[in-house]
């Protein structure tokens, strides 16, 4: 995901030092998790995101674009999120 829509191959690890944490409430049955990610590093327009297949990626999600630079942010902490709990099954 990090590469396919031309972020910065060298910012991954920043990107990927995250803390996740849940927490379960016994008398609703509700559990919340949350991922912490201090240091995002996140772009919409510029360097790989100008590549054709980055560049069509970046559209397919709706992203492409400065005014889509919060959109796209919330898209790859939710793919984060998902990758840390598909960890725990």
């Amino acid at each position: 995901m990090f590469v396919a829509t031309g972020q910065d191959a060298a910012s991954a690890i920043e990107n990927c030092s995250g803390q996740l944490t849940g927490n379960y409430d016994q008398s609703s049955g509700d559990l919340t998790l949350s991922l912490f990610i201090p240091s995002a590093i996140t772009g919409s327009i510029g360097c790989g995101t100008a590549f054709p297949t980055q560049r069509e990626t970046l559209a397919l999600l709706g992203c492409r674009g400065t005014a889509k630079i919060w959109a796209f942010a919330e898209i790859m902490m939710a793919f984060a999120l998902a990758l840390d709990l598909a960890l725990w099954f």
